[in-house]
């Protein structure tokens, strides 16, 4: 009698259970169908209608409502490069990669490259110019103190 007590029990409150459930999926599949006006068929139809409304409408290939736009942003892309019209910016840029095309930004390029050059001579001279006190410091001490030669002489080695 206990088993059938419970038994009971747990009928009575899983069909409750489902009523709420039920009664759930219910509001919300009526809140969706008052906003999309009902859907009959495929449900992702109200979708591809937003979408067909926006494009006009897409015949054949899906993606070429993209492609027209990248073609009327860049003037269309003719031949069989598809990225022609990148490579063209960059080239006109640069000057080219092939042919000796002079870039509209080649004096800049020339006078920050002096500049290299000068600052590349002054950082040796300098360095030429710090060498040699340290070569002549070192000489100078290992005439005075001759068995200081090994580490004097390695400690200059690393100037």
């Amino acid at each position: 009698e206990s088993a059938t007590g419970i038994l009971d029990t747990l009928i009575t409150n899983g069909t409750t259970a489902t009523g709420i459930v039920t009664g759930v999926v219910g509001s919300v599949t009526d809140v969706i169908g008052g906003v999309t006006g009902g859907v009959d068929g495929n449900p992702l139809e109200v979708i591809t209608d937003i979408i067909g409304g926006v494009t006009g409408g897409v015949d054949g290939n899906p993606l070429e409502v993209i492609t027209d736009i990248i073609g009327g942003v860049t003037g269309g892309v003719g031949g069989d490069n598809p990225l022609g019209v990148v490579t063209d910016i960059i080239g006109g840029v640069t000057g080219g990669i092939i042919g000796g095309g002079t870039s509209p930004i080649s004096p800049v390029i020339d006078v920050v490259q002096g500049g290299i050059d000068i600052l590349q001579g002054v950082e040796s001279l300098k360095t030429e110019i710090i060498n040699t006190g340290i070569d002549t410091v070192a000489d100078t001490i290992i005439g005075v103190l001759p068995q200081a030669e090994h580490p004097v002489s390695e400690i200059a080695d690393l100037g």
